[in-house]
């Protein structure tokens, strides 16, 4: 069974809760497994990894970028040497795109960067602990420009609840990808700022805005692609946001009426509750694709529940 990224994301926030009440919390303790993706390759895959991170030479940073362009993500990883250079150096090469970018190899380089080291870092090391110590940070004015910056170089915070629990990928180094991306690496990386949008949000399946687009470009993906690395990378996540469309039904129960659903045989409004205009407009959006015929004939002959109050229930499929 496929586990919902969003049920991962409540899982994540259940985490969060339960460790703001743990009151003997050692902050120095180190984690027993490394969080390092070098730690998993072969070793060519070793030497590509430590190319895709190695640092531009032919660029003179300013090691005073990061306070100067973003002071509320520099204030907060001030003391932290292990991100601090590596974050302020691609911050510079996604502001400044025409001195840092030549060439598609170079947008990889910079995608690959945010998603095996600055991402991981930053929320592992920084902001998820951060939560755990401030969780009001992220509410306030601080918080607000620290999204802000973040945005500016292709992070976004992820929220459940009101409450952050990670950071995930959004959109960046549009003109360059116009410039030198090919097809598949504009993709690819729609599809990632599309997936970190997916991902948050209160009820989860309420807002199917992320899912929907995920679904379109997986589409064109796995149809124009279906082998290329990219593909291979985005199968899990397209697979989910294909299932969110798909595996829904009619809960009818009297006298409270009906509610639409989404998952298996669910009948809780929590965390499943869901809206069915979010797949008419999908089909209204689509309507062409193989997707968009399948959702719509889904929609038209959809499952019900029907509830007798608490206890006895009716499947009709």
């Amino acid at each position: 069974m496929l586990i919902p990224s969003k049920n991962r994301l409540a899982i994540a926030l259940c985490v969060l809760i339960s460790s703001l009440y743990i009151s003997c919390t050692n902050s120095g303790n180190g984690s027993a497994q490394s969080s390092d993706p070098a730690d998993s390759l072969s070793q060519n895959e070793i030497t590509l990894h430590e190319e895709l991170l190695a640092e531009k030479t032919d660029i003179d940073y300013d090691p005073n970028f990061l306070a100067q362009q973003l002071p509320t993500l520099a204030s907060i990883v001030s003391r932290e040497e292990a991100i601090y250079t590596p974050l302020n150096n691609y911050a510079y090469d996604v502001i400044n795109p025409a001195q840092s970018v030549k060439a598609e190899k170079d947008l990889t380089r910079l995608f690959y960067k945010r998603e095996a080291q600055i991402i991981p870092t930053l929320h592992g090391d920084i902001l998820e602990p951060l939560a755990l110590k401030n969780s009001d940070f992220f509410v306030g004015d601080a918080g607000r420009k620290l999204q802000t910056e973040l945005q500016r170089i292709g992070m976004q915070c992820i929220y459940a609840e009101g409450m952050y629990v990670d950071l995930g990928a959004a959109e960046m180094l549009s003109d360059a990808m116009r410039q030198y991306g090919s097809e598949v690496l504009r993709y690819y990386a729609e599809f990632q700022s599309a997936h970190s949008t997916a991902i948050g949000g209160e009820y989860p399946f309420l807002d199917l805005n992320g899912e929907m687009r995920m679904v379109a470009v997986g589409e064109a993906m796995t149809t124009k692609y279906p082998q290329h690395e990219y593909t291979q990378q985005i199968y899990s996540d397209f697979e989910f946001a294909l299932h969110s469309l798909t595996d829904i039904h009619t809960v009818i129960e009297q006298p409270k009426g009906t509610q639409e659903m989404f998952y298996a045989l669910s009948t809780d409004p929590f965390p499943y509750m869901t809206d069915f205009a979010q797949h008419r407009q999908f089909v209204a959006q689509y309507p062409d694709t193989k997707y968009g015929k399948i959702v719509a004939r889904i929609l038209a002959n959809r499952s019900e529940i029907a509830r007798a109050g608490d206890s006895s229930k009716t499947f009709t499929w």
